[in-house]
């Protein structure tokens, strides 16, 4: 029997510390859309992987020229492009996972469930020319990255602690292999490495966690301690695989940082007691290492719970060997709730920080915002309004502009599907 996931609304008290189950059942009728060719090519299966990382795409729109700078500080974000994807309102998870072509057409894996996870794949060949297809695979959360540009590899969830790894092909999909362990993760806990490894952030049914390295047609499984939940992994440039994580310590939370094989230090401490619902969500970026360095400097968006139990959205970046800034970007009001999103960064070192404001009882009243942190303090502005982010993936592309894939509520419980593309 599969225990269902729900990524949405938990509780974990300190007690034992004792697994995460979801507990919110899920429903979709299937999934439909535009027509528009499906799949793209490549040669198959995966085998030792290869190459690393291709260079970012270029659209087909603007082949040539120097990338833009990113927007959101001295340029504004706007939204180039905005659909909503023609698929059945269903309950979801996480969020969407996201890649794109060498011509930077996106596709998109995301699920939904009938009492059981189900696994949906769009491709988009042009502007309102979407293809859904039903995955072979059940799907509660999926990452996906792609080796080349044509070759998309997703790690899928199968809601039960099960997880396994597949390729898509003009043929379809393909299983390259099951995960030796039992593990449950992220979209954002996946990441490709700088020499064609991939990496896994993985929580084990006994609050274990766990990373995972996939190289040479085989995985290697590392148990690094524990935690209540799934977490983010991402590559910094030097190839260093960086994770946050939770973790219960002499009775009390605290926000961990590490690069494995390097020892874990503390960003930030929660305190006794419970760890809400709405402080488990975090976001990890990197750019490049400087003298303090030197695997690649990390970026972490997260909430934490303050004294009289109300949240606030932090920055927090590392300065040195133990040694963290952590810059509050705005307090949580009573009647909304605010979601870290996604971090997006470039080869200058330019960060920016995009995360949403919700009102539950107003979904149409949602914003989507984008921080960029400078000494002076973080430079924040809505991108867009309209709609109510809770989970979303980001891509950048050879020209600067930004890609996103985002589930969103709406006025019902159920869930949407949204891709953007930002640029100054």
């Amino acid at each position: 029997m599969k225990y269902l996931l729900a990524f949405l609304v938990f509780s974990a008290g300190l007690a034992g510390c004792g697994p995460v189950v979801d507990t919110i059942d899920t429903s979709t009728s299937g999934s439909g859309g535009a027509g528009g060719s499906g799949g793209a090519g490549g040669s198959s299966g995966v085998g030792g992987l290869g190459a690393g990382p291709s260079a970012l795409c270029k659209p087909l729109t603007n082949p040539s020229g120097p990338a833009q700078p990113l927007c959101g500080l001295e340029a504004p974000c706007q939204v180039l492009e905005e659909e909503l994807l023609s698929v059945p309102p269903a309950y979801r998870n996480d969020a969407p996972a996201l890649s794109l072509d060498a011509s930077c057409h996106p596709r998109i894996l995301f699920s939904s469930a009938t009492g059981e996870y189900k696994g949906f794949y769009a491709v988009r060949k042009a502007v309102g020319d979407w293809k859904v297809i039903p995955t072979p695979f059940d799907s509660a959360t999926a990452g996906l990255v792609s080796i080349v540009p044509d070759l998309p590899v997703a790690l899928v969830n199968d809601g039960a602690f099960g997880a396994s790894l597949w390729s898509f092909t003009t043929e379809g999909w393909s299983l390259v292999g099951d995960v030796p362990e039992e593990g449950t993760h992220l979209a954002r806990g996946f990441a490709l490495g700088k020499t064609g490894e991939l990496f896994a952030g993985f929580r084990g049914p006994g609050d274990e966690l766990l990373l995972g390295r996939y190289g040479s047609s085989s995985w290697s499984i590392e148990t690094l301690g524990g935690t209540p939940f799934p977490f983010p992994v991402v590559v910094s440039p030097e190839g260093a695989p960086h994770l946050i994580a939770w973790e219960a310590v002499n009775g009390a939370w605290e926000l961990h940082w590490q690069t494995p094989p390097h020892a874990r230090e503390v960003v930030m401490p929660l305190g006794a007691g419970t760890l809400q619902a709405d402080a488990y969500r975090l976001v990890l970026g990197t750019t490049a290492a400087d003298d303090a360095n030197p695997q690649g400097k990390p970026h972490i968006l997260a909430l934490r719970q303050l004294s009289d139990f109300t949240f606030e959205l932090v920055y927090a970046t590392r300065e040195g060997k133990d040694t963290w800034t952590v810059m509050p970007l705005e307090k949580v009001p009573e009647d909304s709730t605010v979601y870290p999103l996604g971090i997006v960064t470039n080869e200058a070192g330019a960060v920016r920080l995009f995360y949403s404001r919700v009102k539950f009882a107003s979904p149409t009243a949602g914003q989507l915002v984008v921080a960029a942190p400078v000494p002076s303090g973080p430079k924040q502005a809505v991108v867009t309004e309209g709609f109510s982010p809770f989970g979303a993936t980001f891509d950048r592309d050879g020209v600067g502009r930004i890609h996103v894939a985002l589930y969103e509520f709406n006025t019902t419980s159920d869930i949407g599907i949204r891709y953007l593309v930002l640029g100054p």
